[in-house]
């Protein structure tokens, strides 16, 4: 898969802008369950590809999306008696039926896919293996599972993992704190850098760091997730659509299940990311790292440099300045990237396509482009004086900003102060009445304080509303 430079080398190409920045305040796109992208072998009957898929590229391919964090899970998988790989897995105890999942990519392939990468592209890429199993898959039974021995797998693990070309190390690995270090000292040089991160408990920490590596101790960041886990439910329900396309002779017996995690990851990512860049602002942390699953256009380095370039924006104390990203491109033309923010703020509508931001730089880009946007409202607005927005859309959308919460307030004048740059104290107040207007229904106001008279006021097609509740009372929407 080819990609424009500003997504396959993201880092390098902002790097005049990141280098300073350490690494828990760059958030990493990030792939959740990285090398389920395929199955060399899964169980009956719930090893299927709807079960067990949650990725539909390989390490390479989101590695040229912008991915740069991986969900790795090694598996020391026995083919037939006597012969046993190192590969991936996506596995689960269910009890009654034993262990279910499938043997996923193999770990040759995934460092392979690593290594090509880094030969080309001095970005910086972090794999954390955690999950360990030795598991028996021969037929379609399902899996036996084995104890794994620290001083033979543990040791082979390692060796296995020393085929990465561009490990990066640092003397005194005991002490190191990865997310202090400044992206310029991982990759300034102008070649790759690949942090290996292992879950601790099965190999000591001593013999990890001998061996160069780090322990997932060492990189501890907020992270923000979209992804969506089958229920048992769902899970049944997967599994037994497949189970009847096969007995009728169906060559893709999962094709178009409902149930599937693919699926179900779908109607999640499109339901949250409207919602995400106000999320992330609620949550009122540094974010580090952005997971999802299914990375397999921009969507996900669109959402992790807008939130990069925000937390930017905060440490350089300029947060006015709107951040617009489009198709993983950042726009830095004034005129171009005030267009957006412009809408968003006038409670406006707006198509959403390149030409309103100075240009597509990839008119062929075989998937729908996204946009990431924040804006500040100006000091001297009536309505929420230094609040930040953040909006998402996708490319061909008529985005329309004409409904908001204009104001929402409690007991007369202790309502939402202003902090003393003019920001909004309760940007979590604003972010649930927010999404609870944009989702027809019904809210539930679960506020802990003291809200005796809570009164929102939203503007939805140019008119005006105000409603009036007790606390934790229900809002109609």
């Amino acid at each position: 898969m080819e990609t424009p430079r500003y997504m396959s080398s993201w880092m390098q190409e902002h790097l005049s802008a990141l280098a300073d920045q350490p690494l828990r305040e760059i958030c990493l796109p990030a792939s959740h369950d990285a090398a389920t992208y395929k199955i060399l072998k899964g169980t009956f009957p719930g090893g299927t590809e709807g079960n067990v898929l949650t990725q539909t590229k390989t390490i390479y391919e989101q590695l040229m999306l912008g991915a740069r964090w991986f969900d790795i899970r090694p598996c020391l998988w026995r083919v037939a008696e006597g012969n046993e790989v190192w590969a991936t897995h996506h596995s689960t105890d269910t009890g009654a039926f034993g262990i279910q999942g499938g043997i996923t990519a193999a770990l040759d392939v995934i460092l392979d896919d690593v290594n090509r990468f880094t030969r080309d592209c001095a970005e910086l890429v972090v794999l954390r293996m955690s999950h360990y199993a030795h598991l028996e898959v021969i037929d379609e039974s399902s899996a036996m599972i084995y104890p794994l021995d620290a001083s033979t797998h543990g040791a082979d693990l390692l060796a296995k993992l020393k085929q990465l070309e561009n490990c990066f190390t640092m003397p005194g690995s005991n002490d190191i704190v990865l997310q202090d270090i400044k992206l310029n000292n991982f990759i300034g040089s102008g070649r790759a850098a690949v942090i290996v991160l292992m879950e601790s408990g099965w190999i000591n920490d001593t013999t990890i760091r001998a061996h160069g590596f780090f322990t997932e101790s060492q990189y501890s960041v907020p992270e923000h997730s979209v992804t969506r886990m089958q229920s048992e439910t769902e899970a049944g329900l997967s599994t037994a659509y497949n189970i009847a396309r096969r007995w009728v002779g169906e060559p893709d017996p999962d094709a178009g299940n409902p149930w599937s995690v693919l699926n179900l990851t779908a109607q999640e990512q499109q339901h949250e990311f409207p919602f995400t860049l106000q999320s992330v602002l609620a949550s009122n942390a540094v974010i580090g790292r952005f997971v999802i699953d299914d990375i397999k256009d921009d969507k996900l380095l669109t959402l992790a440099l807008t939130v990069t370039f925000h937390q930017l924006n905060l440490t350089r104390e300029t947060p006015d300045e709107p951040v617009v990203i489009f198709a993983g491109k950042r726009i830095t033309d004034a005129a171009a990237r005030d267009v957006i923010p412009t809408a968003m703020l006038a409670h406006t509508t707006i198509d959403v396509h390149g030409d309103k931001l100075g240009g597509d730089s990839w008119p062929a880009a075989p998937w729908p482009k996204s946009l990431g946007v924040y804006a500040t409202v100006p000091l001297d607005a009536k309505y929420w004086p230094g609040l930040i927005q953040g909006r998402w859309a996708l490319a061909g959308d008529h985005a329309d900003f004409r409904r908001d919460i204009l104001a929402l307030t409690y007991n007369s004048e202790e309502g939402l102060k202003t902090r003393p740059r003019g920001g909004v104290r309760r940007l979590d107040a604003y972010y649930q009445f927010w999404r609870a207007l944009m989702e027809p229904g019904t809210y539930k106001s679960a506020w802990t304080t003291n809200c005796s008279d809570l009164i929102p006021m939203w503007e939805s097609h140019e008119a005006f509303r105000t409603a009036q509740a007790e606390e934790g009372a229900l809002f109609s929407f």
